[in-house]
């Protein structure tokens, strides 16, 4: 290396983002769990109380004056300490935490295990409707909540077993292909009133939902999520409120639909379709409780068990114990790592005999409404993704041209 590459080699002098500040996500017997980072990125670094003091020194320090070598003699002389500061800057580094005094361009994309593991298929702005979000945050009032819950309470106790019978009855029952799209479609709008409650929680505790998307979650497990920046910044209960918000704007369709089927005389289709709707919310319901992919049930659990990333965690240990390298897997991990496993190869087996009983019916029978009524829901995730990718493509080409243009 020439000398000219060794100084411009130590002129590089990193930087933290501008608004770094520290939350206690976490408050344990065994130690604070702290969150350092970024809000107007939303972009996090998780740090255990045994650390947080001197990372803390070194974001101060880490100012763009100093090099990490020099930084890092003077944090071990002042803490007396053989620190690893080399790691503690990849891993600030890799949560989109650092800049160089030369450079200031950051992403402003956070990248979450949702994220991560999903393939968009829509993503539709929410910023424009906060003043719609804003006038309705009196539905999380404290007063309201107790009305509502009572409210619900009160009608579940009220349901007979006639009634469960006759949901469960009808629910199986044949659907022309017309009812079925219109069920998907008020499926679709039940799963964005569900994300709807989540956004009016947030705004009720100052945060501003970002966008809401449609994806497949591993590629194959359809879900419609709101961004809600700055979610870990809240305390423990209030994000288990926004968290809640959804199942609670199901249980409330359910306790309406109810109330209407005892209080109104429905022609049959029109009691069907009640019967029908209840069980869609009851499903979205079970399907947000379940721990074992990126839902509000999990979330939940990790909040309860104060556990941070806890799916990521397991993995990444149960990794290491695959490997016979040094782990944290304990009985909890390894049993969270099983049923999660579990779960998902499952609905990856449905969903193949799903594909299978359907490509089998129209060998056999040709196209008929009904395997027109069990395949439209594929067909339709189909061209989202086709779409996303020409969308993807048209975008990258606009940047091109702009970078030429610019060169």
């Amino acid at each position: 290396m020439t000398t000219h590459e060794q100084s411009k080699k130590k002129a590089i002098l990193h930087q933290v983002v501008d608004d770094i500040a520290c939350w206690e996500l976490f408050h344990r017997k065994s130690g604070n769990i702290y969150l350092v980072g970024s809000y107007s990125l939303d972009k996090y670094l998780v740090v255990p109380e045994s650390k947080i003091a001197y990372t803390l020194d070194f974001m101060q320090r880490l100012n763009g004056t100093s090099e990490l070598i020099n930084i890092q003699n003077e944090l071990e002389a002042k803490w007396k300490r053989s620190l690893n500061i080399p790691l503690l800057f990849s891993k600030m580094k890799s949560s989109g935490l650092i800049k160089t005094a030369q450079n200031s361009n950051l992403s402003n994309e956070p990248v979450s295990e949702m994220i991560k593991h999903s393939i968009n298929l829509l993503r539709l702005n929410m910023q424009n409707l906060a003043w719609i979000f804003s006038r309705l945050t009196w539905l999380f009032h404290p007063a309201c909540l107790i009305i509502g819950i009572t409210a619900i309470t009160a009608t579940f106790i009220n349901v007979g077993t006639h009634d469960i019978i006759r949901i469960k009855q009808n629910n199986h029952a044949a659907l022309s292909i017309y009812l079925y799209i219109e069920l998907w479609v008020i499926f679709i709008s039940l799963a964005i009133v569900h994300e709807i409650f989540h956004t009016i929680a947030a705004y009720r505790y100052g945060l501003r939902a970002k966008n809401i998307s449609l994806s497949l979650y591993l590629g194959f497990i359809p879900l419609i999520y709101v961004y809600i920046p700055g979610i870990y910044t809240l305390p423990p209960k209030k994000r288990i409120i926004i968290w809640s918000a959804g199942i609670y704007s199901n249980l409330i369709s359910i306790m309406i639909l109810f109330l209407l089927s005892k209080c109104i005389v429905l022609p049959v289709d029109t009691a069907s379709i009640f019967d029908k709707l209840v069980w869609v919310n009851i499903s979205i319901i079970v399907l947000n409780l379940s721990p074992f992919m990126a839902t509000d049930g999990y979330y939940i659990l990790s909040t309860i068990l104060k556990v941070p990333n806890i799916r990521t965690n397991a993995y990444l240990e149960f990794k290491k114990w695959i490997k016979r390298e040094r782990n944290n897997f304990s009985t909890t991990m390894a049993v969270y790592t099983s049923i999660s496993i579990a779960v998902i190869t499952w609905m990856l087996v449905r969903l193949c005999v799903y594909i299978y009983d359907d490509a089998f019916l129209i060998f056999k029978n040709g196209l008929s409404e009904r395997t027109i009524v069990s395949l439209w829901p594929l067909a339709f995730v189909a061209i989202c993704i086709l779409a996303n990718k020409g969308w993807s493509k048209v975008i990258s080409s606009r940047v091109e041209h702009e970078i030429d243009e610019a060169i």
